[in-house]
């Protein structure tokens, strides 16, 4: 089972109540389930979900975004060009996401022309083009009601990267993988809780306290 399946993640508030997530659970079973599936489908999904792309980012992927002197990039690279804003900016690949994409270029894609990389990352099976945002939104809602029982969209899977993201770093990271061109397009995601506010308050040393044991205790007032 892939890392990212097994990993478990604490709360961290609640999202804004406007933005629609995945929780740990179905995130995990929606890429379970569709993996078997069409893989093309399965990776535009784990690339939403492990790099926080947006809709028209990931259709927009060429070979060259991720793909350079016969290797993967360390990074995806969101250029300026597909990017929302003509804002580029790059995005780390993720361990999991890593293995798959290789997969995906080895054994799905045997025939591709490495010297052409420009050329799309995700075509139609039917048409041997582009796919565009409305494929990638049938395909998330049709697998959504199949292995969820509800429609999922490619902005809810953006989402829960942002959110599960922002449980192991700051506002100011997520912003900057998410392409957000304000700081305050990225606090949509923090919605704290009282409990955070009480382990918060828990956290604080008191600048009153007595030292603790083992502390030197001799020292002479200034």
């Amino acid at each position: 089972m892939p890392q990212f399946l097994q990993t478990r993640f604490p709360a961290f508030g609640k999202p804004n109540q406007g933005v629609q997530i995945l929780s740990n659970d179905e995130a995990a079973r929606f890429l379970r389930h569709s993996r078997p599936g069409n893989f093309r489908d399965f990776i535009m999904i784990e690339i939403s979900l492990l790099a926080g792309l947006r809709s028209a980012e990931v259709v927009g992927l060429n070979f060259a975004h991720i793909y350079a002197y016969d290797t993967l990039r360390t990074n995806i690279v969101v250029s300026a060009e597909i990017a929302k804003g003509g804002r580029a900016r790059e995005v780390p690949i993720h361990p999991t996401l890593r293995v798959d994409l290789l997969n995906y270029i080895d054994k799905v894609l045997p025939s591709w022309p490495r010297d052409e990389l420009w050329r799309p990352l995700f075509i139609s099976q039917k048409t041997g083009r582009r796919l565009n945002t409305r494929d990638f939104q049938r395909i998330t809602r049709n697998l959504g009601i199949q292995i969820l029982g509800r429609p999922v969209n490619p902005h809810m899977l953006r989402h829960t990267f942002a959110t599960r993201l922002l449980q192991n770093t700051n506002t100011r990271v997520v912003q900057i993988a998410l392409g957000h061109s304000s700081l305050q397009s990225t606090q949509i995601y923090v919605h704290p809780n009282s409990d955070d506010l009480t382990r918060a308050v828990g956290l604080l040393s008191c600048p009153g306290a007595p030292a603790t044991k083992g502390a030197n205790n001799d020292q002479t007032p200034a």
